[in-house]
């Protein structure tokens, strides 16, 4: 089943055949994450550093947690470790344990933002808040 036969796909579905449709997903993320990656000017590693920080602060948003809380990282880590585990089963390679070290670097890489932003904003909470005025009140009424 190639990653352009939606239709069959469906079927299986409906069919309950849910391994193969989860095989057929994973296929079709990896084709297009690699034409992502070929079309795009900044290389594979900038990418990951990019997607980890705009999933970080995309699931903190959808969370409505600040970025000093360790679910939006978890997250990210969870994402990066499905595409990873997809990377070994998808893309392979005659070296496994090439394929390994670029997967951790990939994990090293991806994690790097989110990382930083959740020790920067427990460590200092002021460099990403203003501080509000306050308003004046007066003690004469």
């Amino acid at each position: 089943m190639t990653p352009g036969d939606l239709h069959g796909v469906l079927a299986m579905a409906r069919n309950g055949d849910w391994v193969t449709v989860l095989a057929w997903f994973a296929a079709a993320v990896a084709d297009q994450k690699t034409v992502f990656e070929r079309a795009s000017l900044i290389n594979a590693d900038g990418l990951h550093a990019m997607i980890g920080a705009l999933l970080f602060v995309m699931f903190a948003a959808i969370l409505r947690r600040r970025l000093s809380s360790a679910w939006p990282w978890l997250l990210v880590l969870l994402v990066e470790l499905a595409n990873e585990a997809n990377d070994i089963l998808h893309v392979g390679g005659a070296y496994p344990s090439i394929q390994l070290g670029e997967s951790l670097k990939d994990i090293c890489t991806t994690m790097s933002v989110p990382t930083l932003l959740v020790i920067c904003t427990r460590l200092f909470p002021s460099l990403l808040v203003r501080n509000q005025p306050r308003e004046e009140t007066d003690i004469s009424e």
